[in-house]
């Protein structure tokens, strides 16, 4: 998205649902301009695949993001890296102004500027895990003169506590011993004590909450939270037509390839159960790794992402989930549908719409199975792409062997029922199965068959049933797995 439209995004989820849109859109542009984003407001953010704006501004717009819902209590992580020192201070400024309607800013900074270490009520001077300062700027140098370490002339503040306060490990022992003496220096100080004294006064107007776990809901209601996360899905997914044309060409390449393979497929009796067979197991189980590879790499490619919202009370993992799934639906339809249409024909499967569209249900059913145990492994796999490209390769080959093509299936062993039942290539083969070879008239060499397609169905241990029945199973299986 751009940065508009994510500060927008936040807008709608966090602000009182009770304000206006123009209102809150008046509110993002003048936080974009307070952070000095206003010059990019329609450039995308960008991520791995897609180009933005740069790791600073990135800082500032989550900063952005954060001013926009006027917290009580903030902290930012090394918020001035990779800005330049005007820009540095231009943040550190509007937090300054943030501290004075009440708003409380723990920040962590690695060597400020002079202009900028000013600019802090507080600093607190970590050395080893001990505190060796807590207290305002102006008593850290008095702290450090007092116990020897007296900052030089015309020398920046930071940089002299950062010095005094390292471990060169050239002389760790030296240093080490130099960082302990200023810690105890520090404890026995009157900066020490007008701590503890502060610390005492405020925490008797404190009361303390007696659950560990204190939640903030959402302002924003169940279809609020799920319309936005289906309109930034449909957006990223737009703006990245490179990931939509690869789909496109590899399901086109991989469709012409199945019509070349098997161009015209006869149905002679003496050919046609291995050729058939071999082709459609081949189109289960392509649209199913094809599925389950792509879907499996969604939540871990938008994990640290929705985490972060997750924690920010933005929305919960259901609406986000949900939007996932209506992004994901046209688009494998789409694939599914061309497709077909360019090796269906081809191929010699039966020229029926009945059959044709009965076929197309079934894979697509069938790739939209493989998508919920893709999600389901990203879900697992937290973000780490490479083990969920991994473990969904992995998961494939059990059912696999259990989709009735390898071994027939009504002499799968008993014990692994489980497995023949929760295989979903099973159910898509055989609704595929039946659909071809149900009724089918077979060739034969100067005579009439002594058998059709049915008796091809019996022998490999496939019901002659309906396609409306594995329709079914598929279906509850595929609604067990969303669930």
């Amino acid at each position: 998205m751009t940065v508009i439209e994510v500060v927008l995004f936040y807008a709608n989820l966090k602000l009182d649902p009770r304000i206006p849109s123009a209102t809150k859109e008046s509110m993002a542009h003048k936080v974009l301009q307070k952070v000095g984003l206003s010059s990019v407001k329609n450039t995308l953010v960008g991520n791995c695949d897609i180009g933005g704006i740069s790791g600073g501004e990135k800082t500032r717009l989550a900063v952005a993001t954060q001013l926009l819902l006027g917290p009580s209590l903030l902290f930012l992580d090394e918020v001035t890296s990779g800005l330049d020192t005007f820009m540095a201070e231009s943040i550190l400024k509007l937090m300054q102004e943030l501290t004075a309607f009440g708003c409380t800013i723990l920040c962590t900074i690695h060597q400020p500027a002079s202009e900028l270490y000013e600019l802090f009520n507080k600093v607190c001077l970590v050395t080893e895990g001990s505190i060796a300062f807590l207290g305002s700027h102006k008593n850290a140098l008095a702290l450090f003169k007092e116990a020897g370490y007296s900052c030089p002339p015309y020398h920046s503040p930071a940089d002299h506590f950062i010095y005094t306060l390292a471990i060169n490990p050239n002389d760790e022992d030296k240093c080490s011993e130099r960082c302990s003496d200023i810690v105890q220096f520090y404890r026995k100080s009157r900066f020490f004590d007008d701590i503890l004294k502060g610390i005492e006064k405020n925490s008797s107007t404190f009361k303390l909450s007696d659950s560990n776990d204190v939640k903030t809901p959402s302002n924003a209601t169940f279809w609020s939270q799920f319309a936005e996360n289906v309109g930034r899905s449909f957006k990223e997914t737009h703006r990245n037509p490179r990931s939509i044309r690869l789909r496109f060409i590899a399901g086109i390449i991989l469709s012409i390839i199945i019509g070349v393979f098997y161009f015209n497929t006869s149905n002679d009796i003496s050919t046609v159960q291995a050729n058939k067979c071999g082709l459609i197991f081949l189109i289960v189980l392509t649209s199913s790794v094809r599925s389950l590879n792509f879907c499996a790499m969604t939540i871990p490619k938008e994990f640290f992402t929705t985490q972060r919202e997750y924690q920010n009370k933005l929305y919960t993992t259901l609406p986000y989930f949900l939007s996932v799934v209506l992004c994901e639906m046209p688009y494998l339809v789409a694939v599914n549908f061309i497709q077909h249409l360019i090796f269906y024909f081809a191929v010699g499967l039966k020229w029926e719409a009945v059959a044709f569209f009965n076929a197309l249900c079934c894979t697509i059913i069938t790739s939209w199975t493989s998508c919920c145990i893709g999600w389901f492994i990203g879900a697992m796999v937290g973000p780490d792409q490479s083990m969920a490209v991994q473990l969904s390769g992995s998961l494939l080959m059990p059912f696999f062997l259990f989709a009735g093509v390898l071994k027939s299936d009504r002499d799968t062993p008993v014990y692994l029922f489980p497995f023949k039942y929760l295989s979903w290539l099973r159910y898509g083969f055989t609704m595929m199965m039946v659909n071809e070879f149900k009724d089918m008239e077979l060739e034969c060499e100067d005579k009439e068959c002594p058998y059709n397609g049915t008796t091809i169905l019996l022998n490999m241990g496939i019901n002659q049933m309906s396609c409306g029945g594995p329709i079914c199973q598929l279906t509850l299986l595929l609604d067990l797995v969303f669930l």
